[in-house]
């Protein structure tokens, strides 16, 4: 890597989900970008990672603590996991010659650690929701639990922005007293995939 001090260093925690590698590439045309993906195990993910998206792995991979039942058990589950990824944080600090500037995760759920992180290193994060579970509308997902609606007020709440990919997911947010203000960006595309027809239309 050659960081650019002029630009934000950005750790980001990638989703298990092919959108979260195009959040990467379109951040990366603002910021000098490091990807993390916590995992349960770190081993087996990486090559079917690939394989299911096609690209190459995240640059860190971070051991995710198993979850237990029960709201002491899910803190502390979060604050284990927070300590690794601070380790992590320090390691990549020592590889790039640059401390980070900001953190940014992808759903709520996926982003629990992050407040403990947030209070272990002072780096701000930011999330981003996509969560259909706080529209009401969460097929094929579990819906919304009142744990579930704990841990997304826990980090709405300390995140130093809250990012809806909709104007309607924010409004759902909104309703539900969870956060502030919430901006709202889209998801990016890659418009690679897009191309026009060699040959017009024939009607």
């Amino acid at each position: 890597m050659n960081p650019d001090p002029a630009r934000p260093r950005v750790v980001m925690f990638l989703a298990e989900a092919t959108f979260s590698h195009d959040w990467a590439r379109a951040a990366r045309t603002v910021a000098d970008v490091v990807t993390v993906a916590v995992v349960r195990d770190p081993v087996s993910a990486r090559d079917p990672w690939e394989e299911r998206h096609g690209q190459p792995a995240v640059d860190h991979w971070v051991r995710a603590v198993r979850r237990r039942p029960g709201r002491l058990f899910f803190k502390l589950n979060a604050e284990a996991t927070a300590r690794r990824v601070e380790t992590t944080l320090r390691d990549i600090e020592r590889e790039t010659g640059r401390r980070t500037d900001v953190l940014h995760g992808h759903f709520y759920a996926g982003s629990a650690f992050l407040p403990a992180v947030r209070r272990r290193t002072g780096i701000p994060y930011v999330v981003t929701e996509h969560s259909t579970r706080l529209t009401g509308e969460s097929a094929p997902h579990k819906p919304l639990t009142r744990a579930g609606l704990r841990i997304a007020s826990e980090v709405f709440g300390a995140a130093g922005r809250v990012i809806a990919v909709s104007e309607y997911l924010r409004s759902c947010i909104g309703k539900l007293g969870l956060a502030g203000e919430v901006e709202v960006i889209g998801n990016p595309i890659d418009i690679r995939m897009f191309h026009a027809p060699e040959t017009a239309p024939t009607a």
